[in-house]
């Protein structure tokens, strides 16, 4: 097992080198009470228990999955100093983006600001075509407008990825929604602290979301069309 103690909870990583027949929650209720029992052994006054019902898990399964939660880990501590202190920028919202309620984490002043461009762009394009498209949006980034894209295609996605690496004015849409406890990881998490990114989810969060399809595309670049087109109402 791996573990990140954090002040009000804890990330643990479980390796299981064989099948075994008994479910994950017992394995986590085990640790809990052997918690407990430590807990009330060595403090005569101490709570009954330490630990909320619930634990959430995620099956490291995927390519790199298991790299990525080690890391995701390891810099908890840090991520935690940061959101403490720029919490503003990590409270989840609600805003009314052409008359629908979306979830929205980050910096709430770029929706006011009046350059905006949408990076919309399709996988048909030949590479030399693509090179043009990926060109123009930086050009219009550098030229002082917020990117406002779902980051769905190549060029989409290379434009998403400038504008985190440089900490550009981003408003992104994403396919999953948010819950109470979610924040943002990876670059997100830094761009949003530095307060050059707003995360818009349009959706319900789903713990594991299907794969995206083209309704849900054209869905997601039909807010962020309407976000350019000032089609929202919030207030900051």
């Amino acid at each position: 097992m791996k573990l990140q103690i954090m002040p009000d909870h804890l990330h643990g990583i479980i390796f299981f080198k064989q099948e075994v027949s008994y479910h994950l929650g017992q394995v986590i209720n085990g640790f809990k009470k052997g918690c407990n029992d430590t807990y009330k052994l060595l403090n005569d006054n101490a709570f009954s228990k330490l630990w909320e019902a619930e634990y959430s898990d995620n099956i490291l399964a995927g390519p790199n999955h298991l790299e990525i939660m080690k890391n995701y880990i390891a810099d908890n501590p840090r991520r935690l100093w940061v959101k403490q202190h720029n919490s503003w920028l990590f409270k989840r919202h609600s805003i009314m983006v052409n008359g629908k309620s979306v979830d929205v984490m980050g910096n709430l002043h770029l929706l006011n600001y009046k350059e905006k461009v949408y990076v919309q762009c399709t996988n048909k394009l030949d590479n030399a075509g693509i090179e043009a498209a990926y060109n123009r949006f930086i050009r219009q980034a550098q030229d002082g407008n917020v990117l406002v894209t779902a980051g769905i295609s190549k060029v989409e996605k290379s434009v998403m990825n400038w504008a985190l690496d440089n900490h550009h004015e981003l408003i992104l849409v994403v396919e999953n929604g948010m819950t109470n406890l979610w924040k943002p990881s990876g670059k997100q998490f830094d761009s949003c602290a530095s307060g050059s990114l707003l995360i818009v989810a349009p959706w319900e969060y789903t713990k594991y979301p299907r794969k995206i399809n083209r309704e849900k595309c054209l869905a997601m670049n039909d807010v962020a069309l309407d976000i350019v087109k000032g089609n929202f109402s919030c207030s900051l």
